[in-house]
């Protein structure tokens, strides 16, 4: 053997001999409640994200879109009405919410996703299924360079406030 090869031999062995002695640490488990969960993990009853998008809303995963209109989107589930509720309570921003035994309105709500957009959406029951109906109540931006004046005129109101046409009723 070479000198060299001798230095490294001894080298290695006097390093395994010294990590010999160490005890590895022990690894700590965390309890499945503190443990992290994954993203897309629901708990029974919830609905998850799903890949389409009504509007700015994304819909739940496992639906069916029954309708698919220029304004309105029509899905339908079949999971109960709370729980669908659910669903779009945490996804939207609103300030009016109308609730009943077989509907509830989210009325003029912002999605979460998008705050360019406004929807309206809807959670009904019928016929033992659950239908989710999005209506895109986004208001077009105003035209540019046009005076308040040319405004209302394009939206059909004269300077008195009537319905340009109605001037002698």
């Amino acid at each position: 053997m070479t000198r060299l090869t001798v230095k490294l031999t001894s080298l290695l062995l006097a390093l395994a001999a010294a990590g010999c002695g160490k005890e590895e640490e022990p690894k700590v488990l965390l309890p499945m409640a503190l443990r992290p969960t994954p993203v897309d993990s629901t708990l029974p009853g919830e609905m998850a994200e799903g890949a389409e998008v009504a509007f700015g809303f994304p819909l739940p995963r496992d639906v069916k879109v029954v309708a698919r209109m220029a304004k309105v989107w029509t899905v339908e589930s079949g999971m109960g009405l709370e729980p669908v509720a659910n669903y779009v309570r945490a996804r939207v921003d609103t300030e009016k919410v109308e609730t009943g035994p077989s509907q509830t309105v989210f009325v003029d709500a912002v999605p979460r996703g998008d705050t360019s957009k406004t929807v309206k959406i809807t959670v009904a029951r019928k016929g033992g299924k659950t239908l989710l109906i999005v209506r895109d109540k986004t208001r077009k931006p105003a035209e540019k360079g046009l005076t308040e004046e040319e405004r209302w005129r394009q939206a059909g109101i004269g300077p008195d406030g009537k319905p340009i046409g109605d001037e002698n009723k």
